[in-house]
């Protein structure tokens, strides 16, 4: 969303996303906690810290207006 709000110019308030983010991180960790509780034989937090291992996340972190700057320049020059 972060991506979203940026490339779209929204100036949209995403903390309120955050925030139920987070719970959800939470949620799942109970969940997770409770099967290997209740079924251990599953091996869910296994399982689960496999997928965070190979996860592969492409952070985003804005530039600003630095691609927009550039590209004008090199545009401009050529008229």
């Amino acid at each position: 969303m972060r991506r979203v709000n940026h490339m779209c110019e929204l100036g949209l308030d995403l903390s309120d996303l955050a925030y139920l983010s987070n719970e959800l991180d939470q949620s799942i960790e109970t969940k997770i906690r409770e099967l290997d509780q209740e079924m251990p034989e599953l091996g869910a937090r296994q399982y689960m810290s496999e997928v965070v291992q190979s996860f592969n996340e492409a952070p985003f972190a804005p530039l600003d207006d630095l691609w927009e700057e550039e590209l004008g320049d090199l545009f401009d020059e050529e008229e």
